[in-house]
């Protein structure tokens, strides 16, 4: 069963390790962990006040808090029915105990979740984009030293999942006043309404992002903290300087503050090639949590994979700016990465997150995580798991000194009930086999 341990970078905050398996399902393990009396205090203790009074502490608290304090949390789903203002506004104002006039941002939420669909990046993207992703720099591939390679790569599905309870509670208090105001902010029709409806470059893809996802998830956080006062942080920008330069970054307490990266693909990019990460994530029931794939580092940049290069790009950019989290997408297609604290060359990477699902929700969770303002229990992580790479030999297809991902490591494309380096073998020439046909 996992056991929380707090650690900490030499740059960041604390980062939760299980430090053993269990195989009983992955549900009951994170209930049974989330009750443990081990793990560390909440940085927002528990507290009565009345909800006229919760934003102010919030405040109080964060604004105290050092940014080595971190916690290492995640979130849910968030869009909803698609009424227009007024409707919205009735619903919420019936459902509340409270003045019309004032919503709960908690109440206001349940309202914008499914199945409601948001709006759609554009389906037709013009035949000009470029279908491949950017290629690697040596400045890309060059790390302080050897220790600060990745290693291994750990798909870890429910690794924002888990935390989704502790979310309710942040979001529980706040009231704003004005219904309609408070929608342009966040609802996705609306903050899309301005942006191109045709993808020519990566920049439309950006544009999407920010104006769907990051920025209103950020909005939900300063109207956590700070109510409708205005704030510059937490926030997120663009950012320059030398390479590696990611698309954005996530400002904690300040511009000197770092806490996360983005990284922006367009959908041709990420999710209409043949090899993504879904390969790489792809999991089943028995699975052991933390079962790593073996990453080898490249010392030259061609001859690379896709999906080698997507995360040799991301884990740079991490390492360069000395952050804990990341963010891979397209719109279409959300990952949220981690690094491990434990394991300093480990990397966790959660399932893909689409656009019409709950991304908005697992989003605001992500950044009251990375900024530290969530009152909950710390990331459980499981510790990673290498056995299966015991015995790696040279086969036909597979070289598991080739730089980049090592297949024979990932889970195996049909899963079965042992897991040997033969057995991995025979599954993958049955599968060549089987589109060959």
């Amino acid at each position: 069963m996992f056991s929380p341990v707090a650690a900490n970078f030499d740059h960041g905050g604390p980062v939760d390790i299980g430090v053993d398996h269990d195989t009983t399902p992955k549900a009951k393990v994170l209930r049974t962990t989330r009750r443990s009396k081990e793990i560390a205090p909440p940085i927002f203790q528990r507290r009565s006040t009345r909800i006229s009074n919760r934003t102010s502490s919030l405040q109080e608290q964060y604004a105290k808090k050092a940014p080595n304090q971190r916690d290492l949390t995640p979130p849910g789903d968030i869009f909803g029915p698609d009424p227009t203002r007024q409707q919205l506004a009735s619903t919420v104002s019936q459902s509340m105990p409270q003045s019309p006039q004032s919503f709960g941002l908690a109440a206001f939420l349940q309202v914008l979740k499914p199945p409601a669909i948001p709006i759609q990046i554009p389906s037709s993207i013009s035949s000009r984009i470029s279908t491949a992703t950017k290629g690697l720099t040596k400045s890309d591939l060059n790390l302080n030293s050897s220790s600060h390679e990745l290693r291994k790569v750990v798909p870890f599905s429910p690794m924002l999942d888990q935390l989704l309870p502790d979310i309710q509670d942040f979001l529980a208090g706040p009231e704003f006043d004005d219904g309609a105001w408070w929608l342009n902010k966040v609802k996705p029709d609306l903050t899309s309404s301005h942006l191109p409806r045709q993808i020519f470059t990566e920049h439309d893809t950006e544009d999407y992002i920010w104006a769907v996802i990051i920025r209103p998830a950020i909005a939900v956080i300063h109207h956590c903290l700070y109510g409708d006062e205005h704030h510059d942080f937490p926030g997120a920008s663009s950012i320059g300087g030398s390479s590696p330069v990611p698309d954005g970054i996530l400002f904690g307490k300040n511009i000197q503050d770092l806490v996360a990266v983005f990284e922006f693909k367009n959908p041709v990019v990420l999710d209409k090639s043949e090899e993504t990460l879904d390969e790489l994530l792809q999991t089943w029931p028995k699975m052991k949590l933390g079962r790593a794939a073996k990453f080898n580092w490249p010392q030259r940049i061609n001859g690379l994979t896709k999906t080698t290069k997507l995360l040799c790009q991301v884990w740079r950019q991490m390492d360069a700016k000395k952050v804990f989290y990341g963010v891979l997408s397209s719109y279409k297609r959300t990952y949220f990465l981690v690094r491990s604290a434990e394991d300093p060359s480990a990397l966790y990477i959660s399932r893909s997150y689409s656009y019409d699902e709950d991304i908005l929700f697992i989003t605001t969770v992500f950044i009251a995580l990375a900024v530290g303002c969530l009152r909950t229990k710390q990331l459980l992580l499981p510790k990673v798991d290498i056995a299966h790479w015991t015995g790696l030999g040279h086969s036909e297809k597979h070289d598991p000194t080739t730089p980049g991902l090592v297949e024979l490591t990932m889970a195996p494309k049909v899963p079965g009930e042992n897991d040997t380096v033969t057995d991995r073998e025979e599954k993958f020439k049955w599968v060549d086999k089987e589109s060959d046909d």
